[in-house]
């Protein structure tokens, strides 16, 4: 990846709010980032890894702006996409995973690394005691992190139970498919309309 890690490091993934417009009168997708990056501030010895957003709405306006920070900060990195294994990798080095990003409730967690998820873009999924949720402002993020970095949480996301399974789950389908009877399993019908479509 050419980067030279100095020190700790946050990996950080922003897409596009999608239902910010139920939780804000605000319709710019810059505005939760631009409170994260007010919040990183507060955190001057940690390097940046940023890996760009989606292609929901806004996601253009997201990452040309994270392109512009990178250029001015020498110690924020941005990367379109960095592929499971880098990823992966990261995580397991960073101090902690920021965003809100599904990935923080799934790999982050499996991976028992701590994990800030900001805003409500998550909103409805299951979350691991490995994530800390906050509001998309910047007093709510940094009082996030410094909990995702302390002692206690670190402890916790070593000693909580894996809620995604323990990494078997092929052998398990497989057991389940061997024993079923799959003869005389009846093909899906297609219904062809045909002369019907007006």
């Amino acid at each position: 990846l050419n980067i030279k890690i100095k020190h700790a490091f946050f990996l950080i993934t922003w897409h596009p709010e999608t239902l910010q417009a139920a939780h804000t009168d605000s319709d710019d997708p810059l505005k939760g980032l631009k409170e994260l990056i007010k919040a990183l501030q507060q955190f001057p010895d940690y390097q940046i890894i940023f890996t760009k957003a989606n292609c929901d709405s806004g996601g253009q306006a997201i990452n040309r702006y994270l392109e512009k920070l990178s250029e001015q900060h020498a110690d924020y990195y941005l990367f379109s996409s960095l592929g499971i294994q880098n990823y992966t990798s990261l995580v397991k080095l960073s101090h902690a995973v920021i965003g809100n990003s599904s990935s923080a409730l799934l790999e982050v967690a499996s991976l028992r690394k701590p994990a800030v998820n900001i805003g409500h873009r998550q909103d409805g999924r299951y979350k691991p005691e490995s994530v800390i949720n906050c509001e998309a402002d910047s007093k709510s993020i940094t009082q996030a992190i410094n909990r995702a970095l302390s002692d206690a949480h670190r402890q916790t996301c070593k000693n909580m139970s894996l809620p995604y399974g323990e990494g078997n789950t092929n052998q398990k389908i497989t057991q389940v498919l061997a024993e079923i009877e799959l003869n005389n399993i009846m093909y899906k019908p297609f219904y062809n309309p045909g002369a019907d479509c007006s």
